[in-house]
């Protein structure tokens, strides 16, 4: 199941997510290059935090309307919606969304070995 690629908004002052757009799927390779995720992330498994400029490009790319200056932007993707949910639903803020991302790579990561 691929993910969806989506432009996140958070309130500045409680950073809520406070709005989700879906980014089609033919502006996600472009969106990806502006927002600067790494070739390591493929499955863009983190949050990526957008510049003013780097959501006006998005948005206008999307053909999305957006106050950029109004509240904070990230890139992220999203497992799409499924009928039965076995857990609370997606993080809610910023901290709570880097906080699953940190465990989610510690889980990926390798063993070196001796």
């Amino acid at each position: 199941m691929k993910p969806d690629v989506k432009l996140t908004a958070y309130d500045k002052r409680t950073d809520r997510m406070i709005a989700a757009a879906l980014v089609p799927q033919g502006v996600i390779a472009e969106a990806r290059r502006i927002a600067k995720v790494p070739a390591t992330d493929p499955e863009l498994s983190g949050a990526y935090p957008l510049t003013v400029d780097q959501v006006t490009q998005i948005a206008g790319k999307a053909g999305f309307t957006l106050d950029p200056g109004r509240y904070d932007y990230c890139l992220e993707a999203f497992l799409p919606k499924v009928e039965a949910r076995t857990h609370a639903g997606p993080p809610k803020t910023r901290k709570e969304r880097a906080k699953l991302n940190a465990a989610r790579a510690r889980e990926r990561a390798v063993p070196e070995t001796a």
